[in-house]
């Protein structure tokens, strides 16, 4: 996953985000996604809004 979100994938809409983030930001997007199935929706509003502050 975290590969993934480091360089993207061509033809996909997927963009890479290595450019622009440093390794420690992408492993927390790469845990945030791998956990994204198992979580609630009240947990996903809540880790998604915590970017906002």
């Amino acid at each position: 996953m975290f590969w993934l979100v480091k360089h993207g994938v061509k033809a996909s809409g997927m963009p890479a985000f290595g450019g622009s983030h440093e390794d420690r930001a992408l492993w927390n997007i790469a845990a945030f996604v791998k956990n994204m199935p198992q979580m609630s929706e009240e947990q996903y509003a809540t880790l998604g809004s915590a970017g906002d502050h």
